[in-house]
C-alpha cells in the first residue's frame, strides 16, 4: 500500500537520524585536525539478503563524501568486495564533481577480498595515515572488533552501524556513536529520498506503533484489575 502511494506521488517524511549529526562532527573534526576520514560499508555485495545494509552504507557515504568535498577533507574508502567498488567510486566521484573537484585515486581503495584482508589493511591504514574518524556502516563479522579497536587506539572518532545484533553490541562498546539496526536503513533512506525506501521505513513503523498502543492499553487495564492470565486460560 505504501509503495503504491509512493508511485502515485505521495511523499513520505521521516525524522533526521542523530547519527547523521555525528557524521557532521566527524568530518569537522578531521578538517580541523587535517587528518583523513575512513569509511567502509562492510563485507556484503550488492545482491542477496545483506544487500540492504550495503546500500544503506553507500547512501550515507554520499552524504559523507559531500561534506568532505565541501570542506576539502581527505577521505579513505576501503573496499573488500569487488561488487561494491563501482558503487563506491561513483558515490564519491559524483559528490566531488558536483562541487567542481577531482577525486584523488587514493580515496577509494580495494584492499582484497575477505574479512581478513579488510582487517589487516584497515589497521595498517589507520596507523600509517593517522585517521581522524572511522565510519563503519554495513554487514560485519568478527573483523569489526579489530578494525574498531584500532581506530580507537589511534584516537579516531568512531561511528558504526550494523543490523546484526551481535556486531552492534561490539560496535556499541568501542565506537562513539552507533546506528542500531533499522536506524542505518532509515539514515540511508533519509539521505537518498528514494520513495520506495521511505515507504518501507514508514510501513515498518506501523506494527511498532500498534504494539506500543497495545502495551499501554494492557498496563492501564491491569491497573483496573483486568487479568489477562485468567482470560487466556478460559
Amino acid at each position: 500500500f505504501f509503495m503504491e502511494q509512493s508511485k502515485k506521488g505521495k511523499e513520505w517524511t521521516i525524522r533526521r537520524i542523530p547519527g547523521l549529526d555525528a557524521i557532521d562532527e566527524a568530518v569537522g573534526r578531521c578538517t580541523e585536525l587535517k587528518r583523513p576520514l575512513h569509511y567502509n560499508v562492510g563485507l556484503s555485495n550488492v545482491r542477496g539478503r545483506a544487500a540492504a545494509q550495503t546500500m544503506a552504507g553507500i547512501n550515507v557515504l554520499t552524504y559523507t563524501a559531500r561534506l568532505c568535498a565541501k570542506y576539502d577533507t581527505e577521505m579513505i574508502v576501503t573496499c573488500c568486495n569487488y561488487e561494491q567498488l563501482p558503487y563506491l567510486e561513483e558515490a564519491v566521484e559524483a559528490e566531488f564533481t558536483a562541487v567542481g573537484k577531482t577525486v584523488p585515486a587514493s580515496y577509494v581503495r580495494y584492499v582484497g577480498r575477505g574479512q581478513g584482508q579488510l582487517s589487516i589493511a584497515c589497521q595498517g591504514i589507520f596507523e600509517r595515515e593517522n585517521i581522524g574518524a572511522n565510519i563503519m556502516l554495513g554487514l560485519y563479522d568478527e573483523e569489526c572488533v579489530a578494525i574498531a579497536e584500532k581506530g580507537y587506539r589511534v584516537g579516531a572518532m568512531g561511528i558504526g552501524g550494523c543490523a546484526s545484533l551481535g556486531q552492534v553490541a561490539i560496535l556499541a562498546a568501542i565506537m562513539d556513536y552507533v546506528l542500531i539496526g533499522e536506524e542505518m536503513y532509515a539514515a540511508g533512506a533519509y539521505i537518498s529520498r528514494d520513495p520506495v525506501q521511505l515507504s518501507t521505513i514508514v510501513a515498518s513503523d506501523l506494527p511498532k506503533i500498534g504494539g506500543l498502543i497495545l502495551l499501554v492499553l494492557g498496563l492501564i487495564l491491569t491497573q483496573f484489575g483486568f487479568n489477562f492470565k485468567d482470560l487466556l486460560m478460559r
